[in-house]
Protein backbone atom coordinates (compact mmCIF):
# COMPACT_ATOMS: atom_id res chain seq x y z
CA UNK A 1 0.00 0.00 0.00
CA UNK A 2 1.32 3.46 -0.92
CA UNK A 3 1.39 5.85 2.04
CA UNK A 4 -0.14 9.32 1.83
CA UNK A 5 2.57 12.00 1.62
CA UNK A 6 3.00 15.77 1.79
CA UNK A 7 5.86 18.20 1.20
CA UNK A 8 6.30 21.96 0.92
CA UNK A 9 7.40 24.52 -1.65
CA UNK A 10 10.61 25.21 0.27
CA UNK A 11 9.75 25.98 3.87
CA UNK A 12 8.75 24.04 6.96
CA UNK A 13 5.89 21.57 7.23
CA UNK A 14 3.45 21.88 10.12
CA UNK A 15 1.91 18.85 11.82
CA UNK A 16 -0.99 20.39 13.74
CA UNK A 17 -3.73 18.75 15.80
CA UNK A 18 -7.00 18.96 13.83
CA UNK A 19 -8.74 20.90 16.60
CA UNK A 20 -6.09 23.67 16.28
CA UNK A 21 -5.77 23.72 12.49
CA UNK A 22 -8.21 26.60 11.94
CA UNK A 23 -6.02 28.84 14.13
CA UNK A 24 -3.00 28.49 11.78
CA UNK A 25 -2.81 31.49 9.42
CA UNK A 26 0.32 30.69 7.38
CA UNK A 27 1.56 33.88 5.68
CA UNK A 28 -1.67 35.78 6.41
CA UNK A 29 -1.11 38.62 8.95
CA UNK A 30 -2.11 37.89 12.54
CA UNK A 31 -5.65 38.89 13.57
CA UNK A 32 -5.79 42.40 15.00
CA UNK A 33 -2.39 43.51 13.68
CA UNK A 34 -2.42 46.74 11.68
CA UNK A 35 -0.40 46.23 8.53
CA UNK A 36 0.68 48.84 5.99
CA UNK A 37 -1.08 49.01 2.63
CA UNK A 38 0.35 46.47 0.22
CA UNK A 39 1.91 44.35 2.99
CA UNK A 40 2.73 40.77 2.13
CA UNK A 41 4.72 38.20 3.98
CA UNK A 42 8.37 39.12 3.96
CA UNK A 43 9.79 37.78 7.20
CA UNK A 44 10.14 41.24 8.75
CA UNK A 45 10.15 41.15 12.57
CA UNK A 46 7.65 44.00 12.95
CA UNK A 47 4.78 41.75 11.76
CA UNK A 48 5.27 38.08 12.60
CA UNK A 49 2.84 35.79 10.84
CA UNK A 50 2.57 32.10 11.73
CA UNK A 51 4.87 31.17 8.86
CA UNK A 52 7.56 33.47 10.34
CA UNK A 53 7.22 31.63 13.62
CA UNK A 54 7.55 28.26 11.83
CA UNK A 55 10.71 29.49 10.08
CA UNK A 56 12.45 31.47 12.83
CA UNK A 57 10.87 30.87 16.24
CA UNK A 58 10.68 27.10 16.72
CA UNK A 59 11.10 25.89 20.30
CA UNK A 60 13.24 22.91 21.43
CA UNK A 61 14.59 22.55 17.89
CA UNK A 62 16.42 19.27 17.17
CA UNK A 63 18.93 19.62 14.33
CA UNK A 64 19.20 16.33 12.46
CA UNK A 65 21.85 17.43 9.97
CA UNK A 66 19.99 18.41 6.81
CA UNK A 67 16.66 18.92 8.59
CA UNK A 68 15.15 18.92 12.05
CA UNK A 69 12.00 19.58 14.01
CA UNK A 70 10.61 21.48 16.97
CA UNK A 71 7.32 23.02 18.03
CA UNK A 72 5.38 26.28 18.17
CA UNK A 73 2.32 27.32 20.14
CA UNK A 74 -0.67 27.94 17.94
CA UNK A 75 -1.95 31.52 18.13
CA UNK A 76 -4.89 32.07 20.46
CA UNK A 77 -4.69 28.54 21.91
CA UNK A 78 -2.67 26.72 24.52
CA UNK A 79 -1.88 23.88 22.10
CA UNK A 80 1.28 23.10 20.20
CA UNK A 81 2.06 21.94 16.70
CA UNK A 82 5.17 20.18 15.45
CA UNK A 83 7.25 22.00 12.85
CA UNK A 84 9.40 19.96 10.45
CA UNK A 85 12.22 21.94 8.85
CA UNK A 86 12.89 21.79 5.12
CA UNK A 87 10.84 20.56 2.17
CA UNK A 88 11.39 16.85 2.68
CA UNK A 89 8.69 14.40 1.58
CA UNK A 90 6.81 13.55 4.77
CA UNK A 91 4.56 10.57 5.46
CA UNK A 92 3.12 8.78 8.49
CA UNK A 93 3.24 5.07 9.28
CA UNK A 94 0.59 4.00 11.81
CA UNK A 95 1.47 1.55 14.58
CA UNK A 96 -0.53 -0.15 17.32
CA UNK A 97 0.10 2.64 19.84
CA UNK A 98 0.56 5.69 17.57
CA UNK A 99 2.88 5.93 14.61
CA UNK A 100 5.94 7.48 13.03
CA UNK A 101 6.44 10.50 10.81
CA UNK A 102 9.04 9.55 8.19
CA UNK A 103 10.82 12.35 6.37
CA UNK A 104 13.11 12.08 3.36
CA UNK A 105 12.45 8.47 2.39
CA UNK A 106 10.84 7.34 -0.84
CA UNK A 107 10.71 10.57 -2.83
CA UNK A 108 7.28 10.97 -4.47
CA UNK A 109 5.86 7.70 -3.10
CA UNK A 110 6.60 5.28 -0.29
CA UNK A 111 5.23 1.77 0.07
CA UNK A 112 4.16 0.81 3.62
CA UNK A 113 6.22 -2.41 3.46
CA UNK A 114 9.35 -0.41 2.61
CA UNK A 115 8.60 2.01 5.46
CA UNK A 116 8.13 -0.84 7.95
CA UNK A 117 11.42 -2.41 6.79
CA UNK A 118 13.26 0.88 7.38
CA UNK A 119 11.71 1.37 10.83
CA UNK A 120 12.60 -2.20 11.79
CA UNK A 121 16.28 -1.45 11.07
CA UNK A 122 16.35 1.18 13.84
CA UNK A 123 17.91 -0.01 17.10
CA UNK A 124 15.99 0.81 20.29
CA UNK A 125 19.07 2.71 21.52
CA UNK A 126 18.92 5.07 18.50
CA UNK A 127 15.66 6.66 19.68
CA UNK A 128 15.87 9.83 21.79
CA UNK A 129 13.14 11.31 23.96
CA UNK A 130 11.76 14.71 22.99
CA UNK A 131 10.94 17.12 25.88
CA UNK A 132 7.36 17.86 24.79
CA UNK A 133 4.19 15.82 24.40
CA UNK A 134 1.59 16.26 21.70
CA UNK A 135 -2.04 16.41 22.86
CA UNK A 136 -4.79 15.35 20.46
CA UNK A 137 -8.40 16.04 21.45
CA UNK A 138 -9.84 15.10 18.05
CA UNK A 139 -7.33 12.31 17.32
CA UNK A 140 -6.30 13.68 13.93
CA UNK A 141 -3.22 15.59 12.80
CA UNK A 142 -3.08 17.62 9.59
CA UNK A 143 0.43 17.98 8.09
CA UNK A 144 0.97 20.49 5.27
CA UNK A 145 3.14 23.35 3.99
CA UNK A 146 3.20 25.87 6.87
CA UNK A 147 2.97 28.83 4.47
CA UNK A 148 -0.72 28.03 3.94
CA UNK A 149 -3.60 28.74 6.33
CA UNK A 150 -5.16 25.79 8.10
CA UNK A 151 -8.86 24.98 8.41
CA UNK A 152 -11.00 22.63 10.50
CA UNK A 153 -11.84 20.72 7.32
CA UNK A 154 -8.64 19.43 5.65
CA UNK A 155 -10.31 19.69 2.23
CA UNK A 156 -10.28 23.49 2.66
CA UNK A 157 -6.47 23.64 3.08
CA UNK A 158 -5.09 24.65 -0.33
CA UNK A 159 -1.41 23.71 0.14
CA UNK A 160 0.13 22.84 -3.24
CA UNK A 161 1.57 19.55 -1.98
CA UNK A 162 -1.63 18.45 -0.28
CA UNK A 163 -2.51 17.61 3.28
CA UNK A 164 -1.36 14.48 5.07
CA UNK A 165 -4.16 13.39 7.41
CA UNK A 166 -3.02 11.29 10.36
CA UNK A 167 -5.73 9.41 12.26
CA UNK A 168 -4.92 8.39 15.84
CA UNK A 169 -6.84 8.02 19.08
CA UNK A 170 -7.48 11.14 21.15
CA UNK A 171 -4.94 11.42 23.95
CA UNK A 172 -1.50 12.60 25.03
CA UNK A 173 1.42 11.37 22.92
CA UNK A 174 5.03 10.89 23.93
CA UNK A 175 7.46 11.98 21.17
CA UNK A 176 10.75 10.25 20.27
CA UNK A 177 13.03 10.82 17.30
CA UNK A 178 16.08 9.55 15.44
CA UNK A 179 17.87 10.09 12.16
CA UNK A 180 19.34 7.23 10.15
CA UNK A 181 21.18 7.79 6.85
CA UNK A 182 19.64 11.28 6.40
CA UNK A 183 16.10 9.95 6.99
CA UNK A 184 14.30 11.57 9.90
CA UNK A 185 11.91 9.53 12.07
CA UNK A 186 9.61 11.16 14.66
CA UNK A 187 7.53 8.65 16.63
CA UNK A 188 4.34 9.35 18.56
CA UNK A 189 3.18 6.85 21.16
CA UNK A 190 0.05 7.28 23.24
CA UNK A 191 0.49 7.57 26.98
CA UNK A 192 -1.93 5.24 28.73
Amino acid sequence: MILQMTCSDGGPIIAIPAELAASWRGTVPPIGVVVPDGWQWSGVPEILCDYDRACYHVQDFVNNGDSGFGWVMTAGTDGMALIFDMELPTTFLNSSNGGIFIRGLGGETLDSEEAVAEVNKIAASDWKDYPKELVLTDGRIFAFDSAYPGYANPNDITADDGVLIVQLLPGKYHVKYCTVAAVEFVALSIKL
